[in-house]
């Protein structure tokens, strides 16, 4: 009798190992998934968030640009280098007059997969912006893989020299009037984030970043419930 209670309390032990060992497998696999790239550029996102001030830093240290050494600017001359620099002040200013961190993000799957649709139908046309080439928007691309609600947002970053430059750029948004990749990438509404990046046949690369405030995922992986992802 001792040894068959001692049995019992061994399998249930061993039942929750193994689900806890399945539940880690996967998503260690989600998160191996991911290019070195796209691995980069989460943290970078999580860096910006958890730490503004660092970041505001990092900004401030690109003072001053030389005319023709500003990055980011598709026309190098004095004044696209002189709006740049207003530019570059006014991210400053942005990353400064958060009141603190930001809800860090969790990293997901399947908002991933949606992500990589894009890159894979717009890149490989050589296309750009947020609508398909079939017409399919971000909303639709996303209930491929789960439900949101709340709100969606997407950032795309072309032809980006590594994963600090793909943030920075998304951070100073030049010769975007209405400042909104920055707008997005500094919304404390954000609790989930894919990313894809891949060939693009006119920029060469291309990241897509997709976030949801509160989503639901419908595929066997679940989002991955870490602040960070390891190098």
């Amino acid at each position: 009798m001792i040894d068959r209670v001692s049995h019992r309390r061994f399998g249930w032990k061993a039942l929750v190992f193994a689900l806890v060992f399945a539940l880690v497998f996967v998503r260690m696999a989600a998160a191996q998934s991911l290019s070195p790239l796209e691995h980069a550029i989460f943290n970078e996102v999580d860096e910006l968030r958890a730490n503004p001030p660092v970041w505001a830093s990092l900004l401030k240290a690109e003072r001053p640009w030389p005319p023709g050494l500003a990055p980011a600017i598709p026309v190098q001359d004095l004044l696209t280098t002189q709006i740049a620099l207003r530019t570059l002040e006014e991210a400053i200013g942005a990353v400064e007059a958060l009141p603190g961190a930001l809800p860090r993000l969790e990293f997901s799957p399947s908002l991933s997969r949606a992500a990589a649709d894009h890159v894979r139908d717009t890149g490989s046309r050589g296309l750009t912006g947020h609508r398909g080439s079939d017409g399919s928007t971000l909303s639709q691309r996303i209930e491929r893989y789960g439900g949101w609600t709340g709100h969606i947002g997407e950032n795309i970053v072309y032809a980006p020299s590594g994963p600090r430059d793909a943030v920075f750029e998304q951070l100073l948004d030049f010769d975007v009037p209405d400042r909104g990749h920055r707008r997005t990438l500094l919304n404390p509404v954000w609790r989930y984030v894919g990313i894809s990046c891949g060939p693009h046949t006119l920029y060469r690369v291309m990241c897509v970043l997709d976030f949801a405030s509160d989503f639901l995922d419908r595929t066997s992986s679940p989002p991955l419930r870490t602040s960070r992802l390891s190098r």
